[in-house]
């Protein structure tokens, strides 16, 4: 009977010694995998692929619920609650101003030279000589309305001044200066008038270029010249009537 009970006991004893050591062996195999997987998750990983430069220095803190972010950075000024793409791009919308077509932009540029005062031809012959009153009959009425401001103002200021010195400069030193001859260079109310007679038509373009360039240009676009041309001592000359704004 004791000698059952012991072979028994040995038995339950190599079986129970069997199963510690499988389930010994099965854990470590299982750990060896969750240890491969997670160095092949954290090679592939597609934030470790797409990382952003910008968030090299962020700090990611994790909660049971929800996770936060906590930047390096100290807050903006101005920082706000960021929207939902959706509402910001609604909101762009919404803020986006209306665009005017040509038609409305002319309508409204004829309806303002209406409400301001512009020189008549009768005025204008007062005070430009001949022959750049010749001028007058492809004048813009944009034009007649700039020249009325010229024309009524009295007195010419500091930078009136400077400017009317420093275009007789820039077309006199000139290299193309010997085929042009000044009539007149003056500013008034921040609009210079110039009269300018050519021996050929290509000598004004290249000078007026060149004084685009210059650091003390203060028109950019706005300007208007008046080109024709005369028949003296059986001799053609170039008629150039020109109109410059300030714009800064």
């Amino acid at each position: 009977m004791s000698a059952r009970f012991s072979i028994a006991f040995i038995v339950i004893s190599v079986v129970a010694a069997m199963l510690m050591i499988e389930d010994y062996l099965s854990d470590k195999d299982i750990n060896k995998v969750d240890a491969k997987t997670l160095e092949l998750g954290k090679i592939n990983s597609p934030r470790a692929a797409t990382i952003n430069p910008l968030f090299l220095n962020e700090k990611v803190t994790s909660q049971t619920t929800s996770s936060q972010k906590e930047m390096s950075h100290p807050p903006l000024k101005n920082d706000k609650t960021i929207q939902p793409a959706s509402d910001a791009i609604k909101s762009t919308m919404e803020e986006k101003p209306e665009h005017k077509n040509v038609k409305d932009i002319e309508a409204e540029k004829q309806t303002e030279n209406k409400n301001q005062k512009s020189i008549s031809d009768e005025e204008a012959k007062k005070v430009i000589p001949y022959p750049f009153v010749h001028a007058l009959s492809i004048f813009e009425p944009e034009d007649r309305i700039n020249y009325q401001k010229f024309s009524d103002a009295n007195e010419s200021d500091d930078w009136d001044l400077k400017m009317q010195a420093q275009l007789i400069d820039a077309i006199y030193s000139n290299p193309q200066s010997p085929a042009l001859t000044l009539d007149s260079v003056s500013c008034k109310a921040h609009i210079c008038e110039l009269r300018i007679f050519a021996i050929n038509n290509t000598a004004w373009p290249l000078v007026f270029a060149d004084m685009q360039l210059t650091p003390w240009w203060s028109f950019k676009n706005s300007f208007s010249i008046y080109e024709f041309g005369i028949q003296e001592n059986f001799k053609i000359k170039t008629i150039y009537f020109v109109l410059l704004m300030r714009t800064e």
